[in-house]
């Protein structure tokens, strides 16, 4: 299924430069107005005026009381109804996210002005001196009537102005290095590692979009089912499809999203608590719950380039304060996989843990809806779900805070500083991993394989077996060619699409059934190709017709106490006949002898036991 996306674009004067943008222009840094200073913005440090409640308290770990204590009634959230009136909302913003891809900032910013006294929200064009470069921010306007004390009498953390709406922060960077590279934080003040961690992936890997929700979990929720639990978050964007946030994941699925060969990668950024996931790694990783075969860029079985291998034996080597501070591989991460995966690195092999735990809540709307037609089996990833833990144990122990967290409150990127450092492994590994499958599109087919075998099971079944693997970090299928003529690109073949022959997506795989032959298998040639999520074709195989089966009648007679004979049909075009054995301690059946005629006497001694196998060798 492809989806389609029906935009009504209104209030729009459609612009002729992406660059003519003449509405609010600000100079300053995307890292102080998102956490931090930004003199020249609108305002500055959004996370601290992000929408704030308790519902149960103590359910969800927040950090120390003192980094950012939350807040019931600091903000709230705007629940856009089911109905005519609420639908219209939601189109609207499916045209700022459909005009924002297509870099019409000023349609952009009509629809918002148009609606701002619905809506509250602007568009500023954002010029980072710090590292050159231009962003696109649309944000809620402050409602200065929400006043946040932080609990304490001093006014130095004191915060002014939280948002009405709660929908969250949308951020476009018109010159992507990675054009197709979505980052998401839905979880706010809960995750809170995750936006620091998150907002720098977004600017070292040049991603085309950044998607930051606007409330807490607790903020709003279904209190119909008391007590609260996250299952019941009305504010929580994953769980409530009907927000913004998830008007901007659909829109630019829809508009970026090129299917298995280009697709739109979201990395969906979060952060756990240790206590209630203690033994999970600092990196929990997944291709979301429901993929327990991840692809590239989480595992490459083929050559291995991939995050795991990209963050290297070593990921933590030394911290700017403490060069003592080290976290191997297999201690930094974890992989949803099944089998689990290995690190294969020039000294050692590692095992990297595959835990269910923390794959993204059932029911994920932005993954759930990158996954509508994902072939788990065979295709790239376009979502992956991240949970980094909130407190390292290489890093942090109840006393440690000053370290883990220092810095000022309300607490800004040099707060979060250790942090980043300390997950800056990832955000390496991720850049360097996507920029790889990105930027580099494959053009390589899988390799060719020699055909070897092809057995006659049945009157309408083959088993066919070939060598080498066909290895391909974007393996999609093999291709099991038959023709009653000899070979040509006209043949017919099979693929991992007959249900039958699903497990051909797997590379390692060097021999399957090919069925439902309407003529004897003998009146047939075969042979085996491969190709690439991409549409890279290898070269067909050789061609084979069949050159073995089963042998038909067999009988066994007692000739004397230490010898058997075996007799069995001879059928037209046997040439010679194959003996194999299984001996008790063998682990597989072995060559034994040929015949060339259809009987044999085997000397048996006392005691003994063998399986024979006797196959016809129909053409060597």
């Amino acid at each position: 299924m492809i989806k389609k996306l029906a935009i009504l674009l209104f209030f729009i004067t459609m612009s002729s430069s992406v660059w003519a943008f003449t509405g609010l222009g600000e100079v300053g840094s995307l890292r102080g107005f998102v956490l931090g200073e930004c003199p020249a913005c609108g305002y500055d440090n959004w996370t601290s005026h992000i929408s704030e409640g308790i519902a149960r308290e103590g359910y969800n770990d927040y950090g120390p009381a003192w980094l950012d204590p939350q807040a019931s009634g600091f903000g709230s959230f705007t629940l856009i109804p089911n109905g005519p009136a609420g639908d219209a909302t939601l189109t609207g913003w499916r045209a700022v996210f459909a005009a924002a891809v297509d870099g019409e900032w000023n349609a952009v910013d009509s629809i918002l002005i148009a609606n701002e006294p619905g809506w509250h929200y602007e568009l500023a064009e954002l010029a980072d001196t710090s590292i050159g470069a231009t962003f696109f921010v649309v944000r809620e306007s402050l409602d200065s009537s929400f006043v946040d004390v932080n609990t304490d009498t001093s006014q130095t953390d004191d915060v002014i102005g939280s948002f009405a709406k709660g929908w969250g922060l949308f951020v476009f960077n018109p010159t992507p290095a990675c054009p197709k590279l979505l980052i998401e934080m839905p979880h706010p003040e809960d995750d809170f590692i995750s936006i620091p961690v998150g907002l720098e992936l977004f600017i070292q890997a040049g991603a085309r979009a950044m998607l930051i929700a606007g409330a807490g979990r607790e903020v709003l929720w279904n209190t119909q089912w008391p007590p609260y639990d996250n299952s019941k978050s009305l504010s929580d964007p994953t769980r409530n499809n009907r927000c913004p946030f998830q008007a901007a994941h659909e829109t630019l699925f829809d508009l970026l999203d090129g299917g298995p060969a280009d697709p739109l990668l979201t990395v969906q950024m979060h952060s756990y608590d240790t206590g209630a996931h203690g033994s999970l790694k600092d990196l929990q990783i997944s291709a979301f719950r429901d993929d327990q075969f991840p692809n590239p860029p989480l595992r490459d079985l083929a050559g291995h380039i991939d995050l795991i291998h990209a963050l290297g034996l070593d990921p933590v080597n030394g911290l700017t304060e403490d060069e003592t501070i080290h976290r191997r591989v297999d201690d930094y991460a974890g992989l949803w996989s099944q089998p689990a995966y290995k690190f294969f690195g020039p000294d050692d092999t590692l095992d990297i843990a595959s835990i269910y735990d923390l794959l993204g809540a059932a029911g994920n709307q932005q993954a759930e809806y990158s996954h509508d037609d994902h072939d788990v089996y065979a295709d790239p990833e376009n979502f992956i779900h991240i949970e980094i833990d909130e407190y390292p144990d290489a890093l942090w122990n109840p006393t440690d805070w000053p370290r883990w967290l220092a810095g000022p409150l309300p607490p800004t990127t040099e707060t979060y500083a250790l942090a980043v450092e300390y997950y800056q492994p990832l955000i390496s590994a991720l850049d360097s991993v996507i920029r790889y499958y990105q930027v580099n599109t494959d053009t390589l087919p899988p390799a060719t394989v020699t055909l070897y075998q092809a057995t006659r099971l049945t009157d309408s079944e083959v088993y066919l077996r070939w060598t080498p693997e066909a290895a391909d970090p974007n393996f999609d299928t093999y291709m099991l060619y038959y023709d009653t003529v000899e070979i040509s690109d006209e043949s017919p073949f099979a693929t991992r699409m007959q249900s039958y022959l699903s497990d051909l997506y797997d590379f390692h795989k060097t021999g399957s059934i090919l069925r439902d032959l309407t003529a004897p298998p003998e009146s047939y040639f075969f042979a085996v190709g491969s190709r690439d999520a991409y549409g890279n074709t290898a070269s067909r195989s050789n061609t084979l017709s069949v050159t073995d089966g089963p042998v038909d009648s067999l009988t066994v007679l007692v000739v004397s106490p230490d010898t058997l004979e075996l007799n069995w049909e001879s059928l037209p075009g046997d040439s010679l006949y194959r003996v194999s054995r299984l001996l008790s301690y063998d682990t597989a059946f072995v060559f034994w002898m040929n015949s060339d005629s259809n009987w044999l006497r085997i000397p048996v001694a006392a005691d003994s036991q063998a399986i024979y196998r006797i196959s016809r060798v129909i053409r060597e």
